[in-house]
């Protein structure tokens, strides 16, 4: 194990843990090391924190825990570059913005970031042609969710009852 100093603290990695951006993450190319630390204190966010330079440390959810709607293309060439074949094999994450004002808590759904469990690479993929956008509102996202778990419910219900009948 390594300790290393972050901006959330110090705390212990392994060598597994790391994972690499080869390209960094826009913004920060010159990092390229990184590891998602979890804090039972504020499941399910997690960071993404740079093992490189200890200021850098976003906050970041899987987006389905938010919008569970939530879908895009992955192209061919990084599946082959994360070396995945099956979904399980992948982590998504989102990149939030947590502002002084809770309420307004946003997460980046246009650029998802892609981990592969298989050879732990990284890349943050910017979706093109998308309804997706840079800040949807978390509260926002939640509560259109709820709403169509809902409905589903709803669509559930009535299929059953015209069965019975």
């Amino acid at each position: 194990m390594n300790i290393i100093r972050t901006k959330i603290g110090t705390i212990d990695i392994e060598k597994l843990q790391i994972i690499t951006f080869e390209s960094g993450l826009p913004g920060f190319e010159n990092l390229s090391k990184f590891i998602v630390y979890t804090d039972d204190s504020i499941a399910p966010i997690l960071w993404l924190l740079s093992i490189e330079d200890p200021e850098i440390a976003f906050p970041v959810i899987p987006p389905k825990n938010v919008c569970i709607d939530y879908s895009f293309f992955i192209p061919q060439e990084i599946v082959d570059y994360l070396e995945i074949s099956r979904e399980e094999d992948l982590v998504i994450l989102s990149v939030l913005t947590i502002p002084q004002q809770s309420q307004e808590i946003s997460l980046n759904l246009i650029a998802p970031i892609l981990i592969s469990l298989i050879n732990k690479k990284g890349i943050q993929l910017i979706l093109e042609n998308t309804q997706y956008k840079s800040k949807h509102l978390l509260k926002e996202e939640l509560e259109r969710s709820q709403n169509l778990l809902k409905q589903s419910a709803g669509e559930d219900n009535a299929g059953s009852d015209k069965k019975n009948q």
